[in-house]
């Protein structure tokens, strides 16, 4: 199926630190939210550009900060270089932390 797909590499394609990468990203409910959370933030500037609409500030910021992508690439660091996925740890990001907001809302203005 892979091949298929016009890879050319086949199986070999699917080794490496992808597949385990793949299995900690959906072992963990609290970043399976975080993906739909992206996702449906694409849908909502896909529907604000299809519409012609231009947001208030508020909420373009409010939207962008998930669109950047920087909380799930965040979230999946703190994951992958610490000591693993904790209730606590799943808790604290959760919530979405200043830190990660502040980053994205920069990142964001700087495009």
């Amino acid at each position: 199926m892979v091949e298929a797909l016009g890879f050319g590499q086949g199986v070999e394609a699917c080794k490496g630190p992808a597949p385990e990468m793949a299995y900690v990203a959906h072992g963990c409910p609290h970043r399976s939210k975080l993906w739909a959370s992206l996702c449906n933030a694409f849908l909502v500037e896909a529907r604000l550009f299809a519409s012609g609409h231009i947001p208030k500030t508020e909420e373009y910021l409010n939207n962008g900060i998930v669109s950047s992508g920087i909380p799930v690439v965040l979230v999946h660091m703190f994951f992958l270089l610490g000591d693993g996925a904790t209730n606590e740890s799943a808790n604290l990001v959760n919530n979405n932390p200043s830190i990660i907001t502040s980053i994205a809302t920069l990142l964001r203005l700087c495009e």
